[in-house]
């Protein structure tokens, strides 16, 4: 019984840091790329290279 709860209890730790993580690195620089980026591929958007070619 112990062990469950003290697992329960790091993984909410763990849940709620992250979350918090997150947050504070999405208000700073942001997570995601802009949508023009992503229409055109982060392959070529952000490492300047194909990935691959139809």
């Amino acid at each position: 019984m112990a062990q469950g709860i003290g697992a329960g209890a790091i993984i909410l730790y763990s849940g709620v840091l992250t979350f918090i993580i997150a947050k504070v690195l999405d208000s700073l620089m942001g997570l995601r790329v802009a949508a023009y980026e992503e229409a055109a591929g982060l392959d070529s958007s952000l490492h300047d290279e194909k990935g691959f070619s139809l």
